[in-house]
């Protein structure tokens, strides 16, 4: 909810609140009145010039017309941590909780956008099939741990699509293996062990917009399919 929307909410349940007859404190009335004072708040907060706020995105655009938009999104952010900081010494200073957990929020808030905005400059246009891992060798659903886990002792491929047919079902990462083999499950399907559920990605897919999407490439193993076929992984090594 943007700040438009706070201030329209604060402005309609404020006049609400003045309407109130004289002396009135009914909670209803109460309510209209906090309900009022909050949406002010998180207009208010939605403007402070931090990332990710929406504040933060306005003064971004606002240097972005000076320079390079990666400069400003490190600009904004840094910003937006100094802003932090000065929230949390305010929170210590006055001993509010809350103020301290919302000065960590925009802190980390900030950086996150950073990392984010960074990744998808160096990733534009990018198409997954010239950074996965190919050819990539699967895994049928009755393979065994042990059997896999001696295959992966002896390849550069560590993480493997498990397949019925074509289809995938599944995905054995290292960190599946590794917890199956201390728990002594070696000699057991790897149907037993896999993640089930897996995103999986088209070889056409940019690695920019992968992020956009808020899919996590550092630390997912995300299969490759085309045509229902698995064609490739893109892993953090890629």
């Amino acid at each position: 909810m943007g700040p438009a929307v706070s201030f329209a909410l604060a402005g309609v349940f404020g006049v609400l609140a003045l309407l109130a007859p004289v002396g009135e404190t009914t909670l209803v009335w109460s309510l209209v009145k906090t309900v009022a004072e909050i949406n002010l708040i998180l207009g208010a907060f939605n403007l402070i010039p931090a990332l990710p706020m929406d504040g933060g995105r306005i003064f971004r655009a606002l240097v972005a017309m000076t320079g390079r938009r990666e400069r400003a999104t490190r600009i904004a952010a840094r910003v937006g941590q100094v802003i932090a900081l000065g929230m949390g010494v305010v929170g210590l200073v006055i001993g509010h909780v809350w103020l301290i957990l919302i000065a960590f929020f925009v802190f980390f808030a900030a950086e996150r956008e950073w990392q984010v905005d960074e990744a998808v400059q160096r990733f534009h246009a990018i198409p997954a099939w010239q950074a996965m891992l190919r050819p990539v060798a699967t895994a049928g659903r009755m393979t065994t741990v042990g059997s896999l886990a001696a295959y992966a002792a002896e390849h550069e491929q560590q993480d493997f699509p498990v397949v019925e047919g074509r289809r995938i079902v599944g995905l054995v990462t290292r960190w599946d293996l590794m917890r199956a083999l201390v728990e002594g499950k070696r000699d057991e399907p790897v149907f037993n062990v896999m993640t089930r559920e897996v995103p999986v990605i088209s070889p056409f897919d940019t690695l920019d917009r992968l992020i956009t999407q808020s899919i996590p490439i550092n630390r997912l193993v995300l299969p490759v399919v085309h045509d229902a076929k698995v064609v490739g992984l893109l892993t953090p090594n890629n």
